[in-house]
This record gives structure tokens, C-alpha cells and sequence, in this order.
């Protein structure tokens, strides 16, 4: 087991690529705090997962948007686990609409919750680390919107964009303490949050015929690639954001050429 007794934290985990990511460290024997805002859920996803040896997993409540939430939570984190060894920072939301109506509250929303929570909880879980003297390893949650851009989604492209930016200057700053810092960028993964968009088949035939492999993702595919990079499989790689969309962003924009994803909305 690759991640065996490894002390790790995973934001957004009651449901799609964080549940996921949870399920996948839990396999690999890691010990897992599933922080969410949704505590129920976390709740429910935590007493699925196997007990390691190393001692029981943590549901917790966080907000990232509130430096406080997070303070609390890493609190909660530290009287279980006594530390943090990996970080995945998979909260994030989605901001639709144009950008000649979209408002300041709006855009902050967005900005604070991907991007500067994203800060927040790698510096909280980075200082723990540092202090170990053990290393670590942080892995963000960008997508494909921060590489191309996405119609009617200018907050989130700005936000995922930041997010690459954050980790590649997170493993610069942090890599001569051990601190291994990465990213994933998925592209269109089916999962609660984009659950509306399949209640449209020709659309969904149509988007997937644009994809190599001919198919959305699953939160299964993300987390695998997120285990690798918490895991030392990857100990010689850092401030990388490498695309898990099937070949999606290898091929065409995502907001260009009249794509059937550039003209879709979240509901």
C-alpha cells in the first residue's frame, strides 16, 4: 500500500473527486480527514472507508472560503492525526454567466473559495510539515479552464489559472524542505456538481466524440492520479498541473469553434 499510515487531509471529500480521492488513500492504507462544508456527508463517506491500522479516519466540517473554518479544522486534524503528511485541495465551486453582469460579490466567491482557500489550507499544512521535518506532499485541484479557456466561466478559468500559478511557486518555495507541491487538471468528470449536463444525451454524445478516448471521467480516474502524485511514486516530482481529461485539451479549446462544451451552462 503506498500511502500506508500516511496522515492525510482531503478538502471537498463528500462527493465526486474528493469522496473519491478519499476512497483511493484509504485503500492505499492512508489515514484521511474528509473535510467538506457538507459535515453530514463527510460523515457518511468517512464511516465507509476501511479502518487503518494506524487508527481511525476524521469527518470534519470546513469552509474554505473562512480562514477561520480552516484554522478550526486543521485544529481538529492535529488532536487526531498529530500532523499532516499529504494535503488535497479539492473544494472548488463554479461560477457561471457573463462577464458584463457578473458581480464583485460573485467573482470573489469564486476567486476565495478555488484559489485562496486553496492557499490557506497548503500553507496551514505546509507549516505542520516544515515543522515535522519529514516533507510532505500537496496536491491542488486545477482543471482545464485554468490552461484553456471556458465561455461564461471568466471567475473560474481566472481562478484555476491561479491555482496552476500557486503550485508551481508553492513547489519552488517549498521544495527544499521536502514539500512536494502538484496538480491535477481535469476535464469534463461526471460527478454531482455536473450532473444537470447529462440529462442531455445529444449533448453529452456530442462532447464525448470530442474527447480522444471517447468518454467523460469518473472521480476513479482523478484520484488515481492524485494518489500517485501524494504518493512517494512521484518523489521526484513537483510544481507540475498535469491534464486528466482524456486527451480533451490536447486536441482543441475547450471555449472555441463552437464546441458543444463551449456552449453549455452549469444549471
Amino acid at each position: 500500500m503506498i500511502l500506508e499510515n500516511k496522515r492525510t487531509v482531503v478538502t471537498g471529500a463528500a462527493s465526486g473527486i474528493g469522496a473519491g480521492t478519499a476512497r483511493a488513500f484509504a485503500r492505499e492504507g492512508a489515514r484521511v480527514a474528509v473535510l467538506d462544508r457538507d459535515v453530514n456527508g463527510a460523515a457518511k463517506v468517512a464511516g465507509e472507508l476501511a479502518e487503518p491500522p494506524a487508527g481511525p479516519h476524521l469527518a470534519g466540517e470546513v469552509d474554505v472560503a473562512s480562514p477561520e473554518s480552516i484554522d478550526a479544522a486543521f485544529a481538529e486534524v492535529d488532536a487526531a492525526f498529530g500532523g499532516v503528511d499529504v494535503l488535497v485541495n479539492c473544494a472548488g465551486v463554479r461560477g457561471t454567466g457573463s462577464p458584463l453582469e457578473a458581480t464583485l460579490e460573485e467573482w470573489r466567491f469564486v476567486i476565495d473559495v478555488n484559489l485562496t482557500g486553496s492557499f490557506y489550507c497548503a500553507q496551514l499544512a505546509a507549516r505542520r510539515m516544515a515543522e515535522a521535518g519529514t516533507g510532505g506532499s500537496i496536491v491542488n485541484i486545477a482543471s482545464t479552464a485554468g490552461i484553456l479557456a471556458v465561455n461564461q466561466r471568466t471567475a473560474y478559468c481566472a481562478s484555476k489559472a491561479g491555482v496552476i500559478g500557486l503550485t508551481k511557486s508553492l513547489a519552488l518555495d517549498l521544495g527544499e524542505l521536502g514539500i512536494r507541491v502538484n496538480a491535477i487538471c481535469p476535464g469534463l468528470t461526471r460527478t454531482g456538481l455536473t450532473a444537470p449536463y447529462y440529462e442531455d444525451a445529444g449533448w453529452v454524445e456530442q462532447v464525448e466524440s470530442d474527447i480522444p478516448l471517447r468518454r467523460s471521467g469518473q472521480p476513479a480516474d482523478l484520484a488515481e492520479a492524485i494518489t500517485f502524485l501524494a504518493s512517494d511514486h512521484s518523489a521526484y516530482v513537483t510544481g507540475v498541473s498535469i491534464p486528466v481529461d482524456g486527451g480533451m485539451s490536447a486536441t482543441r479549446p475547450l471555449g472555441g469553434g463552437g464546441t458543444a462544451f463551449s456552449a453549455k451552462r452549469a444549471a
